[in-house]
């Protein structure tokens, strides 16, 4: 479904109705039984999910999805805390909790990021990669890995 008139579950319903065995909306779809990102989670669609939310199929920015507050220690950037950005479902998918604090991306330091550390995020998430996100989580270190389609 790409018109974007019907974007919500019950408006597409009648589509499953009328035959269809499954609806994917492209567009942001209330009460979807399932939001994909392709390259993060699509591998979770159940057969029960019949109206599947793929907003972020393409044109997908994760800065979108990750707000970063800098935190400094001794007036030197030493992370990044992690909180959910515009899309909440989008930020679980990748596994982050809020308040979990980016220290590495790939073993770069966030620590030597300059000042223009937003500029050199959007590096490091713009292109196709794969990325490896070292994390503390209440003071825990953690590694998550995310795929950049």
């Amino acid at each position: 479904e790409c018109t974007g008139k019907f974007n919500s579950k019950e408006k597409l319903v009648p589509h499953l109705n009328n035959g269809a065995k499954k609806v994917i909306v492209s567009a942001p779809c209330k009460n979807a039984d399932k939001t994909i990102v392709f390259g993060v989670n699509e591998t979770e669609i159940k057969e029960n999910d019949n109206i599947i939310s793929a907003e972020w199929l393409s044109n997908q920015n994760i800065l979108d999805a990750i707000s970063f507050v800098p935190i400094f220690l001794n007036g030197t950037l030493s992370g990044l805390e992690v909180n959910p950005g515009e899309n909440k479902d989008f930020f679980v998918n990748l596994d982050l909790m809020p308040g979990d604090v980016l220290v590495s991306i790939n073993g770069a330091l966030v620590s030597d990021l300059n000042e223009n550390y937003l500029s050199n995020l959007e590096t490091f998430f713009s292109e196709p990669r794969d990325l490896n996100l070292s994390i503390l989580r209440d003071n825990n270190p953690i590694s998550i890995g995310i795929k950049v389609n």
